[in-house]
């Protein structure tokens, strides 16, 4: 992947404040792949579009993860650490599986970003098995689709990766579930604010463009910073 321009960063993050979190999905890949269209990148496997997703999360950001849990028996903050090699292995998968149920098989769709948008207006109670039949393209019953979902996260893991958490204060034990997508885009969203504030003081100090500002590389930008506020930089 080459280097992605702050600028080109910056328009992904305003046009996203406006989109559904999953546009804001396939708005980040198609920065990281501008020869792709939107609906392309829509028809990618969940699990593939967040591959896609973690590998740009490191490019930008890194390799080391950290979040902040609360335990919902206590109400314990915990702080939670981890890194990309930790997730689950992140191969491309097929797009389809033939899974078996009852005496025959049927052929299963993994969802792509177009299915999710697709059921995410259904009752909250109905969208998992509307999304699995969907993917199936017919009704199930309630054992079938059981069958199809564990054969569905078997054929593509990080379409929902689940941690296992023990809260230090109760030894409570619970999942939960990690999505790289909205854990980007608050990445992205803390850096761009903060990237905002750092061009105000520039330009209010020397009188550069926004344009320069964002060219320079974060080092550069900050040895500014500290000439700035009387700080000299050490090299």
């Amino acid at each position: 992947m080459q280097a992605i321009e702050t600028g080109l960063l910056v328009s992904a993050w305003e046009r996203g404040q406006a989109q559904h979190p999953l546009y804001r999905a396939l708005t980040l890949l198609q920065v990281a792949s501008p020869d792709q269209t939107i609906g392309g990148l829509a028809r990618l496997t969940v699990g593939e579009r967040d591959r896609r997703l973690l590998e740009l999360r490191q490019k930008l950001f890194g390799s080391q993860f950290e979040a902040v849990a609360g335990c919902p028996h206590c109400q314990e903050k915990l702080d939670v650490s981890f890194s990309a090699s930790q997730l689950p292995a992140a191969s491309e998968p097929a797009v389809s599986v033939d899974v078996a149920v009852g005496s025959g098989a049927i052929a299963v769709r993994l969802p792509n970003t177009i299915d999710l948008l697709e059921v995410v207006s259904a009752e909250p109670e109905r969208r998992e098995m509307a999304l699995l039949e969907r993917c199936a393209g017919t009704s199930l019953s309630a054992s079938a689709a059981e069958t199809v979902q564990a054969r569905m996260a078997e054929m593509d893991p990080m379409a929902q990766v689940e941690m296992d958490l023990t809260c230090p204060a109760c030894r409570y034990v619970w999942t939960s579930f990690f999505d790289i997508a909205s854990y980007l885009w608050q990445e992205l969203n803390d850096h761009v604010i903060r990237l905002f504030r750092e061009t105000h003081a520039l330009a209010r100090t020397y009188g550069w463009r926004e344009a320069d500002i964002f060219g320079m590389t974060p080092r550069r930008r900050r040895i500014y910073l500290n000439l700035a506020a009387g700080i000299e930089p050490c090299f």
